[in-house]
């Protein structure tokens, strides 16, 4: 039953990824509580049968199979910890090997993140306001970085009444809304029988949701997006880029192929970094598309430049929603006020208790002309 020696690392809540290269090498670990030491050598070390046997077990607790005839596995296990894993010596010279990427089983809410310093209470004041407005936010940055940690943590306080699809290969995103449809992809070798990112997103546009949720923006399904940010639905996504020039670049260039007249649909790029050390994630900057990307914040240590009064697309959203300045004015201070108290009365870790808070912060909205 369970995992075996794996036990103690998988139910290990600190523990964020299990590593193991090969047989006759010692299983690595990257803690939550020693970002900064990199990856951790723990003292369990298998044998070529006994990794195997472990491969087999993880692969088929997955709903799986692996041989040398199928000999990569990318998959969830039940806890819904991510599972890559190859079998013998048909794609590595070392042996069988497997990676398991774990989850929070509560993901970070944005005021845990705000108190961990990831990101500032204007800045999340700022990216919350253009998403109610149906925006299109996508967060960069290199792997690891905390993209879709961010990403969750935004959503989670979007309008509860909202629907929202979120679409991934690999189920990560979790939110409270009573509205959340969670789609996955299905890899199946069966003709016609599988069932991609691409597929997903276009049946989105069929929903008519109030936002789409992409947990990873990579290939032809980056197209079908764009189109729902033009059909009017809000959009948020991840992807994988340093800067702007790379992120562009990548976007208008084959295979993605995205016309460089839709990227003005993209209101703004959120870039979130790791320090030099590993220790710390934080937003770095957030930029907003238009002819020429304009910076709107920049980290400066520990503290973040910029104004959001200073956001041409929130002035184009809100114009949008029939929003005059005053009224845009007066909706940020509110999303600035509500993350500070929560952050301040130490009400930053429960869902139940951001849930309960943001029920009442939308039911309480009255603005006097």
């Amino acid at each position: 039953l369970g995992y075996s020696v794996l036990d103690p690392l998988i139910r290990d809540p600190e523990i964020e990824d299990i590593s193991c290269e090969g047989p006759s090498k010692f299983i690595k670990v990257w803690h939550r509580r020693f970002n900064s030491r990199g990856w951790l050598e723990t003292n369990v070390c298998l044998t070529q049968e006994k990794l195997d046997a472990i491969v087999t077990r993880l692969v088929h607790r997955s709903g799986r199979s692996i041989s040398t005839v199928s000999p990569i596995v990318d998959s969830v296990l039940p806890e819904g910890f991510r599972l890559a894993a190859t079998w013998g010596r048909e794609v590595t010279s070392l042996g069988s090997s497997f990676s398991i990427r774990k989850q929070r089983v509560e993901p970070y809410t944005l005021c845990e993140l705000i108190k961990a310093g990831t990101v500032d209470s204007k800045v999340a004041a700022y990216l919350w306001m253009l998403l109610e407005l149906k925006g299109f936010v996508v967060i960069a940055g290199v792997t690891a970085s905390g993209k879709t940690t961010l990403l969750n943590s935004l959503a989670a306080v979007l309008n509860p009444s909202w629907k929202i699809i979120s679409i991934e290969d690999t189920r990560e995103i979790a939110l409270p809304h009573s509205g959340w449809k969670p789609l996955h992809t299905r890899n199946i070798p069966a003709a016609g029988a599988s069932i991609n990112l691409f597929d997903l997103v276009k049946l989105s546009l069929r929903e008519r949701p109030d936002f789409v949720i992409l947990g990873e923006a990579r290939g032809q399904e980056v197209q079908a997006l764009f189109q729902s940010a033009a059909a009017g639905s809000g959009c948020v996504t991840t992807f994988h880029a340093p800067n702007v020039e790379s992120l562009v670049a990548r976007l208008t260039e084959p295979p993605l192929s995205v016309s460089r007249a839709l990227l003005s649909l993209i209101d703004a790029i959120v870039f979130i970094v790791k320090s030099a050390d590993g220790g710390r994630r934080f937003v770095s900057e957030v930029v907003e598309m238009h002819e020429t990307p304009l910076q709107l914040f920049k980290a400066d240590g520990a503290a973040w430049e910029g104004d959001p009064d200073e956001s041409h697309k929130l002035v184009k959203r809100g114009v949008g929603f029939g929003y005059s300045e005053r009224r845009m004015s007066y909706e940020l201070h509110r999303r600035f006020e509500f993350l500070e108290t929560m952050v301040g009365e130490g009400k930053t870790s429960s869902y139940a208790n951001i849930s309960s808070e943001l029920r009442k912060f939308y039911l309480s909205a009255s603005f006097t002309l």
